[in-house]
């Protein structure tokens, strides 16, 4: 995991893109997932990163975490069956 987090951080955007390329989507996804597997793991990895390293990979991973509240914030559209009565 300490090899895997650093070379995530490779392909992670500058923090003034507009907007994220699909490398920077994809290694913010991988990073989501590494760290709801293995939590314990993956703190452990980016203690041992350096600091501007790590300060991106959190702007990162906050930035990527707040596009999917967003995105599940908008309800969808209701769909269903509609039961009536009849009398």
């Amino acid at each position: 995991m300490s090899i895997l987090l650093p070379t995530l951080c490779l392909l992670l955007d500058p923090p003034d893109t507009a907007q994220p390329t699909a490398l920077h989507q994809l290694a913010t996804s991988t990073l989501l997932g590494l760290a709801q597997r293995e939590p314990t793991a993956f703190r452990d990895a980016m203690a041992t990163m350096a600091e501007g390293e790590r300060e991106g990979l959190e702007k990162a991973v906050r930035g990527a975490v707040g596009n999917k509240s967003v995105d599940t914030a908008i309800p969808a559209e209701r769909r269903g069956i509609e039961l009536r009565s009849f009398g």
